[in-house]
């Protein structure tokens, strides 16, 4: 037999609604944090697919022995297309390839990596049989790549009107493309391409000489 006691009570409406009001003001309070996450997240997706990009077009250049080149389609997007007397291709879904020319790989738009601003000093990047950095056709803008080759930067931020890097002093190497600002929150990224091919991550905003720093 159930007994019913003068203090047991349900939860009153008045309780539910401070309850929602307490949440919603931590969810407020939070938001700004969360989206600048979000977009760190996609910048960082963005850079780590374009040096994953630049490391299969190195990779393939060496297997292969022939010239392969990272093509840079914006966007954090990216095709790889190696020297082949056997095809001839597209890429990045406009620009008409020579003869000879066989597409390997292509990084297409995603969800995570869309809202990423992609600057590069070289829209192709190519590599020879020796795993080095070398001058060859751009397949996308009909000119020929820089000979000799140099150290190329790739700076990935964020393509918002209101979005700016994290620069504590100077202008941390950002090219015109890119905001900045002492009191920027989102952490771009910069991934830079020696003329022997090596490849490295780093962030501008910190001190050169430092794991992380450019």
């Amino acid at each position: 037999m159930l007994i019913l006691r003068d203090n047991m009570k349900g939860i009153s409406l008045i309780e539910i609604v401070i309850a929602l009001a307490i949440m919603g003001i931590l969810f407020a309070a939070s938001a700004p944090s969360f989206t600048e996450w979000i977009q760190n997240t996609r910048i960082r997706t963005a850079a780590e697919s374009m040096q994953n990009g630049l490391s299969l077009a190195k990779s393939e250049a060496v297997h292969r022995n022939t010239t392969a080149q990272f093509v840079s389609c914006g966007g954090g997007t990216w095709d790889i297309v190696v020297a082949s007397a056997t095809a001839s291709t597209i890429v990045c879904n406009t620009g008409a390839a020579s003869p000879g020319w066989e597409r390997v790989q292509i990084s297409s738009s995603q969800s995570e990596s869309n809202n990423a601003l992609v600057d590069i000093s070289q829209s192709t990047i190519g590599f020879n049989g020796m795993g080095r950095q070398v001058s060859t056709t751009d397949l996308v803008n009909a000119a020929a790549t820089p000979f000799p080759p140099v150290a190329v930067s790739i700076n990935v931020s964020a393509n918002l009107a209101d979005a700016a890097c994290t620069c504590p002093a100077g202008d941390c190497g950002y090219p015109a493309g890119i905001t900045f600002s002492n009191t920027g929150r989102l952490r771009c990224l910069r991934i830079s391409v020696s003329a022997g091919g090596l490849m490295r991550m780093c962030d501008p905003a910190m001190t050169a000489g430092t794991p992380q720093g450019c």
